[in-house]
């Protein structure tokens, strides 16, 4: 389960959406490349930057990404820390 919200001050194009999600598995990169990312790709113009990054967060491993989506005024860079792997 997860959940967003998006926060933004009016008459600014700006946003900044942050999402919760609690996802289980034992390697949280390959649950990036794996089975997010996909998705991602088929969001518009997805670009990732550099690599995927073990990580960990709160004493749990975790990975992080960074991506480019959307095109003209529309683009968005994204960074995506977690998911943990329990």
């Amino acid at each position: 389960m997860a959940h967003r919200v998006v926060l933004g001050a009016e008459d600014d194009p700006r946003v900044l959406a942050v999402t919760h999600g609690e996802w289980v598995g034992p390697d949280p990169v390959a649950l990036w490349r794996d089975d997010v990312e996909p998705g991602l790709r088929n969001t518009g113009d997805y670009r990732r930057i550099g690599d995927i990054r073990a990580t960990s967060h709160q004493r749990c491993e975790a990975a992080d990404i960074q991506w480019l989506a959307g095109g003209g005024g529309d683009r968005a860079h994204a960074f995506g820390p977690g998911p943990p792997a329990r």
